[in-house]
């Protein structure tokens, strides 16, 4: 049998060495993979199963489809967006695909791209009415206009993390861009902790200077 994946990826060094595990083997020199394949030509076809990292941020992935499943059923039944509430149906179920595929990288990558577009789509579909003026709703609604194209940013930002860890894991550089990296590896990946590390992002958004809790371990981790 492999190796246990690490207790939490919090716990890793900041080296680039933590990220040299090769599915079970998480020993194995960082080299890339002959046959390594992408459909599209951006979403990797999963060689092996899925990196010890990407199996320990299980319950982040689980978290943000609850928040995604709680916004797509108030955008059916609050603004009755039925076309828009489906198409949201359906990206959350290839999330929930990924999960049941004990966190595959081809599944989770197929549900960041469909988060990126839906989430553009929807954007400007907010955008553009309000700028002509002609979008007349209330404060209600415009909130939850609002967290739709959010809740999918959040989608598309995990994926694209996991993406990173998987490409970086079997040799290829995708370069550095990664804006939530700091708060999934500062917070327990065992704790109810994804809602304060989305907190902290948003904080850092809007020019906050509140810094958040840190366990000594995550501090230590950070440090080195």
């Amino acid at each position: 049998s492999g190796a246990e994946p690490p207790a939490c990826p919090r716990h890793r060094s900041s080296s680039p060495a933590w990220r040299v595990g090769m599915g079970t083997d998480d020993q194995a020199p960082l080299r890339p993979l002959k046959d390594h394949k992408h459909w599209l030509f951006i979403i990797p076809v999963q060689v092996g199963p899925a990196t010890a990292y990407a199996r320990n941020l299980k319950n982040w992935l689980h978290g943000i489809l609850v928040v995604q499943v709680i916004v797509c059923n108030c955008r059916l039944l609050v603004l009755r967006d039925y076309t828009g509430g489906l198409w949201m149906a359906l990206v959350i179920a290839v999330g929930w695909y990924a999960v049941v595929q004990e966190m595959n990288i081809t599944y989770i990558c197929a549900w960041g791209v469909l988060c990126t577009l839906n989430g553009v789509f929807d954007l400007v579909g907010f955008i553009l009415p309000t700028l002509i003026g002609i979008y007349k709703a209330s404060f209600v609604e415009v909130m939850l206009e609002i967290c739709v194209p959010l809740v999918y940013l959040a989608g598309a930002l995990f994926a694209w993390h996991l993406y990173r860890d998987y490409e970086h894991t079997h040799g290829h550089d995708v370069g550095s861009f990664d804006p939530i990296a700091r708060y999934v590896d500062e917070f327990d990946c065992e704790g109810n902790t994804p809602l304060k590390a989305a907190g902290g992002f948003i904080g850092d958004m809007f020019g906050s200077t509140k810094t958040s809790a840190r366990t000594p371990g995550a501090a230590a981790a950070l440090a080195a």
